[in-house]
């Protein structure tokens, strides 16, 4: 319905439907467009850069995402056709972003085990195979645990098994909060995903060889804060939900 600048487009030999083609801001060169067999669905296209060699496109029968920043990936834990489930992340960290070494914690403060213990008992926690392994009690009682893992056909016993995020969110509650409680590479996949993070600031550096991702505040609209500066190692709890 809207195409605005094609300076050279040497072959479209079926381009069934394109809904809206709004921005084609510049597309100067395009100097082999060799297979353009079927392009079926074009519904948004808002944002197309220089191509010099676009030489095969043999089929592209899909809807592609109005917003830029998601990866054309089925794996990408965004494109998950999941229904909508409260995920909640909750880690101590360092102002480093330090979580962990050698799959240890690195600091001991009782005092925010048992908040852990107050927030998690009762509801799911989902976890990597490491993290599991690392706790002092395996599973955790009185809560739900889903342990992923690679290893197909992995069992643990007490606990619920999934072999990728997709399933994790499957087997997650659907009316109550679900805790992703570590490791590493569990966060960085589900911190997209979070509605809440409940976080423990501790106010120092660590060194360490597991950190949690760059978090965005402004992104992030603060609900609680409690700080504790009077401690040996001074920390602050805080709550954080997405805007």
């Amino acid at each position: 319905q809207t195409l605005q600048t094609f300076q050279t487009l040497q072959t479209f030999q079926t381009l069934q439907t394109f809904q809206t083609l709004q921005t084609f801001q510049t597309l100067q060169t395009f100097q082999t467009l060799q297979t353009y067999q079927t392009l079926q669905t074009f519904q948004t296209l808002k944002h197309i850069k220089p191509f010099k060699t676009f030489k095969h496109f043999k089929l592209l029968n899909a809807s592609i995402p109005s917003t830029p920043s998601i990866p054309l990936n089925p794996l990408h834990p965004l494109q998950s056709p999941q229904p909508m489930k409260p995920i909640s992340i909750i880690v101590a960290i360092a102002q480093n972003n330090a979580i962990g070494k050698d799959n240890q914690l690195l600091w001991h403060i009782p005092a925010d085990l048992k908040r852990f213990k107050l927030l998690t008992t009762g509801h799911t926690i989902v976890m990597g195979k490491r993290t599991f392994e690392s706790l002092p009690v395996r599973p955790l009682p009185n809560r739900h645990s889903i342990v992923i893992t690679d290893i197909a056909g992995e069992e643990i016993p007490g606990c619920t098994m999934a072999y990728s995020i997709d399933e994790s969110i499957e087997k997650m509650d659907m009316d109550k909060e679900n805790f992703i409680i570590g490791g590493g590479s569990v966060y960085r996949q589900f911190l997209p995903l979070a509605d809440q993070l409940y976080l423990t600031i501790v106010t120092r550096d660590f060194e360490a060889d597991t950190f949690f991702p760059d978090i965005d505040y402004k992104e992030w609209e603060t609900i609680s804060r409690e700080d504790h500066p009077e401690e040996e190692l001074p920390y602050y709890y805080i709550i954080l939900k997405r805007k």
